[in-house]
């Protein structure tokens, strides 16, 4: 109980005395330490909403069920978009599914998701969007964040901004957390170039892209995900998916599936915007 509520002092000092920046944090890490636990807490966020985060975070889930995980998919996002598609999910009794819930109080947060994280194998993380306390609170808790962001200016900013918190936790967790960022929405374009141009410019670790396909909405639409339908674009966007978290998590997948057993091959999609790609903007 004393390292739960922890959490909850060390919230309350970063807020109340350095406007939540991490550095305050730097005398109770040791403590803080105490609460770690083995599972892995993933945590998909951006400072800017509409960058597909909520598609992310519930295909990430599914596939990590998939594989053969007990998963819960915590919805921190005041829309609600992931946890109400996992909901419709399972009134049609799409199986695997995760199970889901929502946190969205700051001053619980951290102790709830501890106590959440010693009764499944790992936790994915529907973050809001922008600057929010939910969002930086997650941060100290996390192994690794993963960060979606779509070929316009304002994600590039937005992309920044987070990094740079992120960038702050690493600071006062020795490292913690990894993160990647997630290309998404890419097209043959000049912006789909630019994102890919700024993440070698930032020296982010960034994941395969994630094509603009219509069957991501498609999926939501028919309550599933895009690897189990049967229309078009489906595939696509199930491979491009599915060999993302591949590899961004080679150690999840490793455990569950032995070398010689892929699943979406080695070939990494065509890389809208990339050098072979004529600009069309």
């Amino acid at each position: 109980m004393l390292a739960h509520n922890l959490y909850n002092v060390t919230y309350l000092l970063a807020k109340t005395y350095d406007s939540f920046n991490f550095n305050a944090l730097t005398p109770f890490l040791e403590c803080v330490q105490l609460v770690e636990t083995k599972n892995m807490i993933i945590f998909v966020t951006c400072l800017k909403g509409g960058v597909g985060k909520s598609t992310i975070a519930v295909h990430l889930a599914v596939w990590l069920s998939e594989l053969g995980y007990t998963v819960l998919l915590v919805d921190s996002d005041a829309q609600a978009s992931s946890s109400t598609w996992l909901q419709e999910m399972k009134s049609i009794n799409e199986v695997p599914c995760p199970e889901y819930g929502r946190l969205d109080d700051p001053k619980t947060f951290l102790t709830e998701l501890q106590n959440l994280a010693q009764k499944y194998d790992h936790i994915v993380i529907d973050g809001p969007g922008g600057v929010s306390e939910l969002n930086l609170l997650a941060m100290l808790r996390a192994e690794i964040v993963l960060i979606p962001a779509a070929p316009s200016p304002l994600d590039f900013q937005a992309v920044r901004e987070t990094v740079n918190k992120v960038k702050q936790a690493q600071t006062v967790r020795n490292g913690l957390p990894r993160m990647q960022m997630i290309p998404n929405k890419m097209q043959h374009t000049i912006l789909s170039r630019e994102l890919i141009e700024g993440d070698a410019q930032l020296q982010l670790p960034t994941t395969l892209p994630i094509r603009f396909l219509q069957a991501y909405a498609t999926a939501r639409s028919f309550k599933s995900v895009a690897w189990r339908l049967d229309v078009r674009g489906a595939a696509e966007a199930g491979e491009d998916l599915q060999m993302l978290f591949q590899k961004a998590l080679p150690e999840l997948y490793r455990q569950k599936v032995p070398p010689e057993q892929g699943r979406a091959g080695d070939r990494p999609p065509e890389i809208p915007g990339g050098p072979s790609a004529e600009p069309t903007d």
